[in-house]
This record gives structure tokens, C-alpha cells and sequence, in this order.
């Protein structure tokens, strides 16, 4: 994406703090550089933790995984940029999903923090420019105070992507990010989406999203789409994929919500090229109510033997260990034993510590990583003998997420 620099264009930097083979694919930074790009007078550039140095009159971080606070440190530093904001000349703004769960906490390194979406008020923050930061964070802040509702607009979905900034080693190769939905009708107990956006759901009308399609196809030429939502569950979302396949392109795919897919669904998701899917199932079925997830093992099982028999070569489940009142693995277990019975051992778990967030309406349980560690311990031991392959994340991760949550004055003065 290129731009033309004027004199008296005022610089903005979009910063993603971690490495560009999977930051060049987020939607936030590709939005707010696409809405820039419009105006004669702001030049825009995305900077990652591999790519570029953050400079310029103003600067804007996209926060989507608490680890990547981290890495905006470490970035700050190198391009001398002071971590006091009452010491630095540049104005710092921060939205994103990590700032959004806990926004008070994250304004003691930013200027100014954005819970809100973006599209309703970029535009109203580049216009109240001005190179007094104390007034300039004034008039944003008054911005920020009469909020805009946002509705789903499709000129201002960004087209031209950057896609010819990829290669095929990079997380979605040369794919066009398509984004049908936002927000989630769901209210699992240990997710902030429901809670950052207020409950409410968005679906992008079919209409949009075909003229988005076909003009991403023509502009950024890409070789495949990737497509962004959190539960998959626009009520046109088989059309959408039809629509792909009548353009014969290929697709990847988030993970699936069991309670809202079929076979018909997962012969079009076939269709379009995975090899794989992807299913969150946290835990057993007595584990899934109690946190809000609300589909039966049964269920589970018929979906995956249907997937298989389709011809995808693995299912990729997501399980969560360290939930409160999650003691007994024993349902667990026999619930994976059958999944393997019924997918020829095709299934691939992925182990995830429980680390509790704010919005969430877990977000005011204390972590339980010594839970998780024995409960990780006794997962590993049950998988390795039965043969089941499966990806833990790091505990260390997990404790350094929940660090980047709740003790940032200590990751300023780097004592963590």
C-alpha cells in the first residue's frame, strides 16, 4: 500500500507489536491505514516487531495478545520513545482487544486508550490534530467521551491489503482477510469478546460482502481468502462460501461452533480447500455448561465422524485446563477416547492454561496455574499413551499473559 508524501503531511505510525508474517494479516491496523490513506494530509505506516521503527506525529498500537506488550516496550525503547508519558512528546493511543479488557490499567503507559471500534471515530482523531500533545490528547479524549455507534460499512473495509508484502511463509500466504461478522452471540465464561463488544453482533450483509470480494480480487489479486470471524454464525454463511466456491477460490477458516454447523457446512468448508478444522470444546460436556458452551459430546462426536468420512485429514480441538470447579479430567478423557475411535485417531488437541480476563465474567477468578500444571501433567501422561498427538502452550505463557493483564507498572520499571 503506497502513499503519496505532501509537504505538511503529519506522520502516523500503526504499530503491531510482534513479527509481520503474522501481523500483516490484523484487521485493526489494516482499517486505520486504509481510512489514512484517504486524507491527503496524514501519511501512515505499519510497523512490526521485525519491520520498521515507530516514529512520528502520532502513534497508534493495536494490542490483540497480551505477550505483545512486551515486545511494545522493547520497541519504544529502541526508538528512544520515553515509557513516561509525561516525558515524551509523542502521543501514544492503544486500542485493541488486550486494552480493551482492562483499560485503566494500560493508562499508565498511553496517552489515550480506545475500548470503543474504530472505524466511527479515526477520522474525527486525525482531524482534531494538533502539535500541543496536551491539547491534542484533550480534544481525543472529548472525542472518545460522545461515542459514535458503528455500523459495518463497506468503504471502509480495507481492499488493497499489502498482500504482495507476503510470501507463502507467512501465517495466511497471500490471502485477502475477509471479515463477515463482529462480535459474538455467545457468553462462554472465560472470553471477553461478548464483553467488548456489549453483547451485540454485527453480520455483514451478503450483498457487501460480495462487492468486497470482487473488488479484493481485483485490486489485491490474492491466492486464497482468509476469513475473520469469532463464531461462525452469520445466518448467510453458507451462501458466503458458495459464493467463494463459484469464484473458485480457495478458503481457510476459523475454528467452527459445533452447535451451529453441519454436514452441509463442512462439505462447502471441504470444498474450499482446508485439509483441516478446527473445534473449541474447552472440556467435556458437564465443563462446557458450566461455562456457557452449550452443545453435547453426542453432538461433538457425529460432527467429527462426518469430517472425517469427508475426507479432512485432522480435527483440531481446543481444550482449557485450570477452569474453576474443573477437577476431574476422567470425562475428558473418555470423551477423547471416543473422538478417536471415531476419527481414526485423526484428532490434534491443543492445550490451553485458564488465565482469567477482565470483561469476561470469569474475570474475577484467581489464576489456578499449580491446577493447571497438574492437570497438564496428567493430560500428557493420557495422551501419550493412547497416541494422541497434541500442542501444549507454555505455562510460562499463560503467567506472563496474566502478568501483561495486571502488573504493568512492574513490566515499565522492568522488574518482570
Amino acid at each position: 500500500m503506497k502513499q503519496t508524501w505532501k509537504k505538511g503531511s503529519k506522520q502516523l505510525s500503526i504499530v503491531y507489536p510482534n513479527k509481520k508474517f503474522g501481523g500483516v494479516y490484523a484487521l485493526g491496523p489494516m482499517i486505520m491505514q486504509h481510512l489514512a490513506h484517504k486524507r491527503p494530509d496524514w501519511l501512515a505506516k505499519r510497523v512490526y516487531l521485525d519491520e520498521e521503527t515507530i516514529s512520528g506525529d502520532l502513534i497508534a498500537v493495536s494490542l490483540q495478545y497480551e505477550p505483545d506488550f512486551y515486545h511494545l516496550v522493547s520497541m519504544l525503547k529502541k526508538a528512544g520513545i520515553s515509557l513516561d508519558k509525561t516525558k515524551r512528546d509523542q502521543v501514544l493511543l492503544a486500542g485493541g482487544y488486550v486494552v480493551a479488557s482492562n483499560p485503566k490499567l494500560f493508562k499508565q503507559l498511553f496517552d489515550v486508550v480506545i475500548t470503543t471500534e474504530i472505524e466511527p471515530i479515526f477520522n474525527d482523531i486525525l482531524d482534531a490534530y494538533d502539535p500541543n500533545k496536551k491539547e491534542y490528547v484533550k480534544r481525543i479524549n472529548r472525542i472518545l467521551s460522545n461515542p459514535k455507534p458503528n455500523i459495518l460499512d463497506k468503504n471502509d473495509y480495507p481492499i488493497e491489503q499489502g498482500i504482495n508484502d507476503t510470501t507463502d511463509k507467512f501465517v495466511f500466504g497471500k490471502s485477502f482477510m475477509l471479515e463477515i461478522e463482529r462480535g459474538c452471540p455467545f457468553s462462554c465464561k472465560f472470553c471477553t469478546v461478548p464483553g467488548m463488544f456489549d453483547g451485540r453482533v454485527q453480520y455483514r450483509s451478503l450483498k457487501d460482502l460480495k462487492e468486497i470480494i470482487d473488488t479484493g480480487l481485483r485490486i489485491s489479486k490474492p491466492e486464497k481468502i482468509a476469513i475473520i470471524s469469532f463464531s461462525m454464525t452469520h445466518p448467510k454463511r453458507k451462501e458466503i462460501l458458495e459464493y467463494l466456491l463459484q469464484k473458485n477460490l480457495n478458503f481457510s477458516m476459523p475454528s467452527l461452533n459445533v452447535s451451529t454447523t453441519d454436514k452441509e457446512l463442512l462439505s462447502l468448508v471441504k470444498q474450499g480447500g482446508s485439509k483441516s478444522i478446527t473445534f473449541a470444546i474447552e472440556g467435556d460436556e458437564v465443563t462446557r455448561k458450566r461455562i456457557g458452551k452449550h452443545f453435547s459430546d453426542p453432538r461433538l462426536i457425529k460432527l467429527c465422524k462426518i469430517a472425517i468420512k469427508l475426507g479432512f485429514n485432522h480435527i483440531k480441538l481446543y481444550v482449557i485446563v485450570g477452569l474453576p470447579q474443573q477437577t476431574d479430567l476422567t470425562s475428558l478423557k473418555t470423551l477423547l477416547l471416543k473422538l478417536k475411535e471415531v476419527t481414526n485417531n485423526k484428532i490434534k488437541l491443543s492445550i490451553n492454561p485458564f488465565v482469567p480476563k477482565q470483561l469476561s465474567p470469569y474475570r474475577n477468578e484467581k489464576p489456578t496455574f499449580s491446577q493447571s500444571k497438574r492437570q497438564i501433567k496428567e493430560l500428557k501422561s493420557f495422551l501419550h499413551q493412547h497416541h494422541i498427538t497434541y500442542k501444549c502452550k507454555s505455562l510460562a505463557l499463560s503467567k506472563r499473559e496474566y502478568t501483561a493483564l495486571n502488573k504493568i507498572s512492574k513490566i515499565l520499571k522492568g522488574k518482570v
